[in-house]
């Protein structure tokens, strides 16, 4: 958050000292933002702690500030390029740590104690099924497996698209090297046991097979489909017997999911209480814990879309779906006035993440998440290149 402040500051010093001016693209979503800033102050006026609504309202203005600054950063497609090429770089490593967050206590080892030190006293992976095995689910560096299972969509659709450009135009090291990262991530996404994630996945391939069809179902992708089909069956073979009851534990999890339910309902509650403006942001769990189990505040409504409902109302919620609006707009555009590597993987990588990322909010909580902003941020921009080239 800090470092948002420093850099915007930063702009605006070197804006006084040359000429200020903004691209069209960008005053039109500053207008937007100071929209649905405006609502959400608005929303604060029935909130049961104020407090929590300014630390809030805070936090919304250093997420736009850090896509804010990112957006004027990229100056061209190069710069672009660069930014999503160093995404799919920390994915790696992130993927790989995911991994071994899985494997490590079936060695009694604790990977995040040896790696991360005096962080280990974060809030940790949650045990899938003690009954079973030790296994736990991944998340990697991030708060749990399902913001970690959110982030993973925006990094999964760049190494398929990757790997489909890359068989197109018959480059075999790199067709080998992106299906090597797709495995991995695929496998660490898998990993965290995530309902959410699940729905984000299912709008990739979706999108994936949408926008890509041509690709997708040509005669020279057969092999590749073939290839990917017999090395998921052998995994499957492998694996199968060992994965499946742990599955099968997280999806009969009733408990689990009578709680998510219950959340949901309480904030289309909270929602028809107050409609226009909402309970106020970041109210929904001083609201829940006081309408609905006395004493325990559950923090959101594990699903941004109800979270946003409940907290700013109608006006508030439709000033959020017009931003993620615009830039959809934006995304779209550039896929239509970009070709080859700009179109093939930066172009479809950003528009499937997208989609991924709204499926999986669906039951997720991930719009506070300053990787999301980032996302955005790269979607709107790559946008606005193509509209001034």
């Amino acid at each position: 958050m800090l470092l948002s402040f420093v850099a915007f500051y930063l702009w605006l010093l070197k804006g006084f000292t040359q000429e200020l001016s903004l691209r069209r693209d960008l005053r039109k979503l500053l207008v937007v933002f100071f929209l649905m800033f405006t609502t959400f102050l608005l929303a604060s006026i029935n909130s049961l702690d104020p407090i929590i609504s300014i630390r809030h309202s805070i936090l919304y203005c250093t997420l736009f500030l850090l896509a804010f600054v990112t957006i004027v950063a990229v100056k061209d497609l190069s710069q672009l390029t660069l930014l999503v090429k160093a995404m799919m770089l920390v994915g790696i490593p992130l993927s790989l740590y995911g991994i071994m967050e899985f494997v490590a206590p079936f060695t009694g080892l604790d990977v995040d104690k040896i790696f991360l030190g005096m962080l280990h006293s974060l809030p940790g992976p949650v045990s899938l099924s003690e009954e079973i095995s030790p296994a736990e689910r991944s998340a990697a560096l991030f708060a749990n497996a399902n913001i970690y299972a959110s982030y993973l969509t925006t990094v999964l659709p760049f190494y398929l698209c990757s790997l489909l450009y890359y068989h197109k135009i018959r480059i075999r090291n790199k067709t080998i090297l992106f299906l090597g990262l797709f495995f991995i991530t695929l496998t660490s996404f898998i990993l965290t046991f995530s309902r959410s994630g699940a729905l984000g996945l299912l709008a990739i391939i979706i999108a994936l097979i949408f926008l890509k069809r041509r690709v997708v179902f040509s005669r020279r992708s057969l092999r590749l489909w073939v290839l990917l089909g017999i090395i998921v069956l052998v995994l499957i073979i492998q694996y199968g017997h060992f994965i499946s009851p742990l599955l099968e534990a997280r999806l009969t999890k009733d408990y689990a999911a009578k709680v998510h339910l219950f959340v949901a309902e309480s904030a289309v509650r909270l929602f028809v209480s107050n409609p226009l403006t909402g309970i106020g942001l970041g109210n929904f769990g001083p609201a829940y814990g006081r309408y609905y189990k006395p004493g325990y505040e559950y923090f959101n409504a594990h699903s941004a879309y109800l979270t946003i409902l409940s907290e700013t109302g109608v006006f508030g919620f439709i000033i959020f779906a017009l931003f993620l609006g615009y830039v959809l707009k934006q995304m779209l555009s550039f896929r239509k006035y970009s070709a080859g590597y700009a179109r093939e993987v930066l172009a479809d990588g950003l528009l499937i993440g997208f989609f991924g990322l709204m499926a999986s909010n669906i039951t997720c909580q991930t719009h506070t998440s300053q990787f999301l902003w980032v996302f955005l941020s790269l979607g709107f921009v790559a946008g606005m290149l193509v509209k001034n080239k």
